[in-house]
């Protein structure tokens, strides 16, 4: 779904929401509006613009680690620090510095590029409060082309699902194939929601007398390959309702099967896929010449049979306890973190 605007007479459409004071349904195609809506623009010719998806700002920027927290930052300082080679980074979406910040500190060269300003400063602040000189590159990524290629790329928290079509989708890769070395790796989170429908509550307590909450509630259109949020942050002081912000975001909702698509045709290899970050391969999607071989048991001997040098797995018993007949299992809440990664093809 996208949003609208005029550049003429301003008059804003919202496929997602529709409009209801002219009897447009929700999720009604911006195409099929010719001639109606709008006496002055009529909703057609060129001056129609797509809105691209607000950057952060306001209490969505500053509440930002508050409740992102440490999420993958060991998971991702392992990976670089596993190079055999020379580690210069480059990271889409650096935000608030989250990750940023304690790789310069470990002594690994980024290059942080972010397009919200907001998010920008408050990165700005802790990189001046730890004596770290870097500079932080504000600017569209899409428009971006930057002289240095890196021996890492980052698109950590969903960053490629910021982008809505598939156009841009592969314009993104395309400049992450062209700026990463020969041979270079990059690191791609996909977020997947727990359900078509959910609404997840966040709580921080700031002082005794203080409480920061975050709402976000969405669902998925799957026709449109959308994820549509509406995130609420409230700050309670002393049982009252002192702050609220409220902002509403489109999310491309991605398969770990499309990505992988996507980063074969533009000239990557798959090398492996792992959940929340946890070593935890997603073998069917992986080829099968990266996969780790299992060692097989032969079929004319027991597991008793076997050396004790073998590296077969022994039997546990009783390891799965859980389950019975009628297997019933808490609804689960939480969003699911799927991290590709990937390694540039070698020119033939």
């Amino acid at each position: 779904m996208s949003v609208y605007t005029c550049s003429f007479c301003q008059f804003t459409y919202d496929e997602w929401h529709g409009d209801s004071k002219n009897g447009i349904p929700k999720q009604t195609q911006f195409s099929v509006l010719s001639g109606s809506l709008c006496s002055r623009c009529g909703m057609q010719g060129e001056r129609h613009q797509r809105q691209r998806v607000t950057s952060y700002k306001g209490e969505e920027a500053k509440t930002y680690d508050m409740f992102a927290g440490k999420a993958g930052i060991s998971f991702y300082m392992e990976w670089l620090h596993s190079s055999k080679d020379p580690v210069t980074v480059l990271e889409l979406g650096s935000g608030t510095g989250r990750m940023t910040v304690p790789f310069l500190q470990k002594g690994i060269h980024v290059q942080p590029v972010d397009v919200s300003n907001e998010m920008n400063e408050i990165a700005k602040k802790k990189l001046e409060r730890l004596d770290l000189p870097i500079t932080i590159i504000e600017e569209d990524i899409l428009s971006l082309h930057l002289e240095d290629t890196y021996s890492h790329i980052l698109l950590a928290d969903g960053f490629l699902q910021h982008f809505l079509m598939i156009e841009e989708q592969k314009k993104l890769l395309a400049f992450v194939y062209s700026h990463i070395k020969q041979g270079g790796q990059i690191a791609l989170d996909i977020i997947v929601p727990p359900n078509t429908k959910w609404k997840t509550v966040k709580k921080k307590r700031m002082t005794n007398k203080k409480t920061v909450m975050k709402t976000i509630e969405g669902e998925v259109t799957l026709s449109k390959q959308l994820m549509v949020c509406a995130t609420t942050i409230t700050s309670v002081v002393d049982g009252y309702i002192d702050t609220t912000y409220h902002v509403e975001r489109e999310y491309s909702l991605l398969t770990p099967r499309e990505v992988v698509y996507l980063l074969e045709i533009v000239g990557f290899d798959i090398i492996n896929m792992t959940e929340n970050y946890k070593a935890q391969p997603w073998e069917t999607v992986v080829p099968a010449s990266l996969q780790k071989q299992k060692p097989d048991l032969p079929i004319d001997q027991t597991l008793v049979e076997q050396d004790q040098d073998s590296n077969l797995h022994p039997y546990v018993e009783n390891v799965w306890s859980t389950g019975h007949y009628i297997y019933q299992e808490e609804e689960k809440s939480e969003w699911t973190t799927i991290t590709i990664f990937a390694k540039k093809k070698e020119e033939r």
